[in-house]
């Protein structure tokens, strides 16, 4: 499985992968344990989609402060 919203994807911080395994197929609860499929790291789902959640808001950070950049600029 790919834990990913939109085109976010969460990554293995140890070697960068974007591809996990998770037990019996079933959607993954918070508490759930994670592989990494390419170095075998265990992750629980919610430290991943709190990964997401943080790589979201650093890009709506980006892209309110170019917003209020090109608006100073008319001033």
């Amino acid at each position: 499985m790919t834990g990913k919203i939109g085109d976010i994807k969460a990554k293995c911080p140890s070697c960068g992968k974007t591809t996990f395994k998770a037990a019996a197929g079933n959607k993954p609860k918070a508490d759930d344990r994670l592989t990494c499929a390419g170095c075998g790291r265990v992750f629980r789902y919610r430290d991943l989609a709190a990964q997401i959640g943080d790589e979201a808001t650093k890009r709506a950070a980006k892209i309110l402060g170019d917003m209020v950049k090109g608006l100073n600029r008319r001033k």
